[in-house]
């Protein structure tokens, strides 16, 4: 571990990342594809913020499922 507690290498775990801009912490596409190694799904959504799942329930869901669309075999 690095010192504050992050990992040193990339979750290999699959992961999606929904941005929505109201959020306070914003994450760069950068940052998350050295933090993840298989990042499936990055995707800057026009609206929403930190409630997503109230304010914009619609592309909450969409983002998901197109995650784990991602992950289904073809």
């Amino acid at each position: 571990m690095q010192r504050g507690g992050m990992p040193n290498v990339p979750m290999q775990t699959p992961a999606g990342i929904s941005m929505f801009p109201g959020e306070q912490l914003r994450l760069s596409r950068r940052w998350a594809e050295r933090r993840f190694a298989d990042l499936v799904h990055f995707n800057e959504l026009a609206q929403g913020g930190h409630f997503a799942a109230m304010e914009k329930p619609a592309e909450l869901v969409a983002d998901a499922r197109a995650t784990f669309r991602s992950l289904a075999p073809a």
